[in-house]
């Protein structure tokens, strides 16, 4: 090997070990920053390299869509960050879906759609890490309830706000003598072996009773729960 040669080859081993400290380096500080940092700080971050930004996503545990308005742009949009996220390595543990009804209703077709597709996309990584779901305003239909248990077989801790019992059933072929579910009670049926803890912020019309009957058999289901918060409202 000539001089020329040995010099490049020196160099070239420079740079690799350069890199290799920067990478280092970043492993070390992306997930401590991320911890102090708010959200716009987040986003400086994840802008910063490529590396940063995958790192980034490893680090995210907890995720949360909040949405106050339909705007169907953002919310493929959302999904599509998603995707992303999950492709750089995210599992998250934890979700939450926030469907804030503000002057206009959300469409609940569109709405129900919009949950099935953040589910697929978390459906669609392995192993499977949700353990932790948060739900309001996403219609608990048939669909939406066996999304939810393909996503997160082993769901830990569910939290339902502003739900009401009569609405959003999950079995529609029902008779007499074997009345529909509400969405609420047939997602409890469906998460109930492993639920450990469990909040439910539940109404009814005015004057109506809680719902002691309609829920008491299947909290007898959650033979694993160690807290339950269940707060009753009427509309």
């Amino acid at each position: 090997m000539d001089a020329a040669s040995k010099s490049a080859a020196v160099e070239f081993e420079e740079a690799g070990d350069a890199n290799g400290a920067s990478l280092t380096l970043l492993r070390l500080l992306v997930p401590l920053l991320w911890r102090r940092l708010d959200q716009a700080g987040r986003c400086h971050l994840r802008a910063c390299c490529r590396e940063a930004r995958r790192i980034a996503s490893c680090t995210v545990e907890a995720l949360s869509l909040e949405k106050s308005e339909w705007e169907p742009v953002k919310c493929a949009d959302a999904v599509a960050g998603l995707r992303g996220m999950l492709e750089r390595g995210c599992r998250p543990r934890s979700l939450a879906l926030m469907f804030r009804k503000g002057d206009e209703q959300w469409p609940e077709p569109e709405t129900s759609a919009f949950g099935l597709r953040v589910l697929a996309e978390l459906r669609a990584v392995s192993p499977l890490p949700l353990v932790a779901l948060s739900l309001m305003g996403l219609p608990l239909t048939e669909e939406v309830a066996r999304a939810i248990t393909e996503a997160a077989p082993l769901l830990e801790s569910l939290s339902l706000r502003h739900y009401d019992l009569s609405h959003g059933t999950v079995q529609p072929d029902s008779t007499l003598s074997t009345p529909a579910l509400s969405g609420v009670q047939g997602l409890l049926r469906l998460t109930a072996p492993h639920l450990q803890r469990l909040v439910l912020k539940l109404g009814g019309p005015a004057g109506s009773p809680a719902p002691a009957g309609g829920l008491g058999p299947l909290l007898l289901q959650c033979s694993r729960l160690e807290a339950l918060s269940l707060r009753w409202y009427c509309s």
